[in-house]
């Protein structure tokens, strides 16, 4: 509730300052003072004609949040997690959608693709049990849709023993005779209606930070089309916009901000599915401390485990890992970036998530000739953007090429070695691929401090909607 208010707060703060909304003929002319902001002179203040660095930052800011926080839908935590636990889960998140952006797509894609195959699976072995009459009805009022898929995949159903739930637990469960099985009325008590509102995240708020990048994407393309110049600053938010775009059509269906799953009670014919369960994790033992080996270990897994927790978590993102796909048999939960593996059209989504890869480091091409402070920050800007561009095609090869090799049954001291050697260029080309990402932030950020005159120039937007 206090994100919601807040988001709404910085709306009408963002929409009653905005230079940046489209603005009458008249009140626009062919001259376009430039804003001396750095200087701090009052005198040298812009007119409505012209853009300031004020509105330039404050627009990508705003459509930045909107892109990070509103495309994040994460998985269902723990049932007994603190809501500190359940911000850090999302902010993890939200750091690896700023540094990896098409490993998490590639999650999404993988996401909607299962949810539709196990919205397929379920509804025809529903219709194997019922007659003609009862099978319409189903289909029209009662039928599973993509937004069960996904919550299924979020860890959204469980048993009464605390387990999460798969898609093929649930199928066996509806074959499966009694007792401890699950009933056509079991699944017709949960609509996709009914897990909608379990959603802790109005619509109104979802709606206008998806209007916000739409109406960025909208100022950057208008920019281009009448060759006015962009801040680095807006094309790195531009890029982030596209993939947001992307993101928000494979997640439409998908539940947001569900804290608690659905307890699906196996005692036998009798029984009723019961809603928001309080299940307790299973409780663990403190380790013990104070002996010398157990501070030495403890400062080794400081600074080890952060390091082995974010190529796990990258393997996983990518697919590569079984923790991708797998749940423990007692598991409370699904893992932060658990999905099921679709059956179909898996190379298609993994050459087109490269793909949107490669055009989201393309975008920062639009940079290369503009003036930076520095002839060294913009060699800079240069190679980063080559490195963000090549990755994804690099990424893929190697994988593929270590793929091959792990499927070698027999392999000798040579083949071990050029493995060794691969997995090492792997890991180095992530390193230098988030380092080029971060670095592309930083850099434009710092050149907001030198900005081209042509930046501030206004759009006409009599000029761009055509108009008769």
């Amino acid at each position: 509730m206090l994100v919601r208010r807040w988001i709404i707060l910085l709306v009408l703060a963002y929409f009653s300052g905005s230079q940046a909304l489209p603005l009458p003929s008249s009140a626009i002319t062919s001259s376009s003072p430039i804003p001396d902001i750095l200087d701090g002179d009052p005198s040298k203040t812009s007119s409505s004609s012209s853009r300031t660095l004020y509105s330039i930052v404050q627009s990508c800011l705003f459509t930045f949040f909107a892109c990070v926080y509103q495309a994040i839908h994460p998985n269902i935590p723990n049932p007994s997690a603190s809501r500190w636990r359940i911000r850090k889960e999302r902010l993890i998140v939200m750091a690896y959608m700023l540094l990896v952006p098409e490993l998490v797509i590639y999650w999404a894609a993988e996401q909607w693709c299962s949810a539709r195959e196990i919205a397929d699976l379920i509804n025809d072995r529903v219709l194997e049990k019922l007659e003609t009459k009862e099978a319409f009805e189903w289909k029209s009022k009662h039928q599973w849709t993509t937004v069960h898929g996904y919550f299924i995949q979020m860890g959204g159903f469980i048993g009464d023993d605390g387990s999460v739930l798969t898609s093929d637990d649930i199928l066996n469960l509806v074959h499966a005779s009694a007792p401890g099985r699950l009933t056509i009325a079991d699944l017709k008590r949960y609509s996709e209606k009914h897990i909608r509102e379990k959603s802790e995240r109005d619509m109104i708020s979802k709606l206008i930070l998806t209007l916000q990048t739409y109406w960025f994407i909208l100022q950057c393309i208008a920019r281009l089309a009448k060759r006015l110049e962009l801040s680095e600053l807006e094309v790195v938010t531009f890029a982030y916009s596209i993939l947001n775009v992307v993101i928000f059509l494979l997640w439409s269906n998908k539940p947001l901000d569900i804290h608690r799953s659905i307890t699906f009670r196996l005692l036998g014919d009798d029984k009723e599915a019961t809603l928001d369960p309080h299940t307790k994790s299973p409780t663990s033992t403190p380790p013990s401390g104070g002996r010398p080996a157990d501070l030495l270990t403890n400062l080794y897994n400081l600074f080890q485990n952060p390091l082995v927790r974010f190529f796990s978590n990258l393997g996983q993102l990518a697919g590569f890992t079984p923790a991708a796909y797998e749940v423990e048999g007692d598991a409370r939960q699904v893992g932060r970036f658990y999905r099921e593996r679709p059956e179909k059209h898996v190379k298609t989504l993994f050459l087109g998530t490269t793909a949107l890869g490669v055009a989201f480091g393309a975008i920062h091409f639009m940079s290369w000739s503009l003036p930076f402070p520095t002839s060294h920050e913009q060699v800079l800007w240069r190679v980063f953007t080559v490195v963000a561009t090549a990755f994804p095609v690099t990424f893929v090869v190697l994988g593929l090429v270590i793929y091959k090799m792990i499927s070698v049954p027999h392999k000798g001291f040579w083949l071990k070695t050029l493995e060794s050697i691969v997995g090492v260029v792997i890991v180095l080309s992530i390193i230098f691929y988030a380092l080029a990402r971060f670095g592309l932030v930083i850099q434009a950020i710092a050149a907001l401090r030198k900005l081209p005159p042509g930046v501030f120039e206004n759009i006409t937007w009599c000029s761009v909607i055509p108009h008769f």
